[in-house]
């Protein structure tokens, strides 16, 4: 079963990504990419994805081409975990 992830934000330069992540409040949380493998993404290459949060929302940030960063919504039911190790874990259970 596929968790919808929903689009908030497009950011087409490095420049509007810096100043997102001015806006974002960055904590050591993440998910495991197993949720997120339907989003495509040629530069992802890690077994996990680091959560942020955006006004009020956990987000997660993905460069889906060339200079193209895509700002995503956790939904609910997704486990979000303290440590990149423990999602890491979730990823091998789930595979």
């Amino acid at each position: 079963m596929e968790t919808e992830f929903k689009r908030i934000r497009v950011m087409r330069s490095y420049r509007a990504l810096s100043h997102f992540y001015q806006q974002v409040t960055e904590r050591e949380r993440w998910i495991s990419a197993h949720h997120v493998r339907h989003i495509p993404s040629p530069y992802s290459y890690s077994p996990t994805r680091r959560v942020l949060e955006y006004e009020g929302w956990n987000v997660i940030v993905v460069e889906t081409a060339q200079r193209r960063f895509e700002v995503f919504v956790v939904p609910e039911g997704v486990t979000i975990h303290d440590t990149d190790q423990a999602a890491e874990a979730e990823l091998i259970a789930n595979t």
